[in-house]
């Protein structure tokens, strides 16, 4: 398998999330202090009004985290956790090579 350098891996993590929203309005809701869920909207579609509205597949969270590029930690991540076992299994994103999430980096280091 071919390595990802970290420099075309944070290029990629970065352009991966304007691809999500590109020409799309974005509807976000903040439902708790650290908790906020945002999804693309398509042309004419009115943002959700309910958090449950948001913890959805489409999310950024949930695509980003399907792609390998973010992790699921943290309130809400019942779905996010499923969508991130299939990435590891799929090795997309940062689980193309030897990748530790940063919980359990700061743990292996005492930190």
């Amino acid at each position: 398998m071919p390595t990802v350098s970290s420099t075309h891996a944070v290029t990629i993590a970065t352009v991966h999330p304007q691809s999500l929203v590109q020409q799309k309005a974005v509807g976000c809701l903040v439902a708790y202090p650290n908790l906020g869920v945002c999804v693309p909207l398509d042309a004419g579609e009115p943002p959700p009004t309910r958090i449950q509205d948001y913890l959805v597949e489409r999310s950024l969270a949930a695509q980003m985290v399907a792609a390998g590029f973010a992790l699921a930690e943290g309130d809400g991540t019942e779905l996010l956790v499923g969508l991130q076992n299939g990435a590891q299994r799929n090795r997309v994103g940062a689980w193309q090579g030897a990748f530790d999430p940063p919980s359990q980096w700061a743990a292996a280091r005492a930190l």
